[in-house]
């Protein structure tokens, strides 16, 4: 699911699926480029120790040698004890952690909320914690965390309180004549109704 909605997006990011047995590891390209370097056999030998039952396991976002972010997923094959799975590159804005123009930014934090992408000291600083969903307003900078699931990653947001208020005038100034227009109606609507009966 994760990988849907974040890094596969077709099979244009898809960078290969390999089986991991207990003599090696068989890795399919789907690009045709070679992707056995000795990083990513690393990477994926890693989970074998993370593998239990047969349920889905992730690797920790790790950068390749060509520079993209990647992520493995894969499942042990009971039968066989085989680990099977797929390797993606997740899509350029996952690495962007610095402010947006609209001035948000978007850290991405590991199962043990440690930012994921190095950053700046100042802004290691000022993140708060992030150890379960919330949302908070300090300091003038409203914070929203959310787990991702499957994989346990968090994802932290916070823009300036300001920016929120903002919106929400500009709405207000947007509907209000249309909401007064309405409850007029509505008022008169009310005394005829009352006049009616009454009288």
């Amino acid at each position: 699911a994760f990988v849907e909605a974040y890094g596969s997006g077709g099979l244009g990011n898809l960078v290969d699926t390999f089986v991991l047995l207990d003599g090696g590891v068989v890795l399919s390209s789907a690009g045709g480029q070679p992707t056995d370097t000795p990083l990513h056999i690393e990477q994926i030998r890693a989970l074998r120790d993370q593998a239990v039952g047969n349920h889905i396991i992730w690797s920790k976002p790790y950068r390749s040698v060509g520079g993209n972010w990647r992520v493995i997923a894969a499942k042990r094959d009971l039968l066989t004890g085989a680990l099977v799975g797929m390797t993606v590159n997740l899509h350029p804005s996952f690495s962007a952690v610095e402010k947006t123009p609209d001035g948000e930014t978007i850290v991405w934090l590991d199962r043990e909320g440690q930012p994921i992408i190095p950053l700046s000291a100042a802004l290691s600083q000022s993140l708060p914690t992030c150890q379960r969903e919330m949302e908070s307003n300090f300091d003038e900078v409203f914070s929203i965390c959310r787990e991702v699931a499957p994989v346990g990653w968090k994802l932290l947001l916070f823009t300036p309180s300001r920016q929120i208020t903002d919106a929400a005038f500009a709405a207000l100034h947007r509907y209000l004549p249309v909401a007064l227009l309405l409850l007029v109606a509505l008022v008169g609507l009310l005394y005829l109704v009352v006049q009616r009966t009454l009288g």
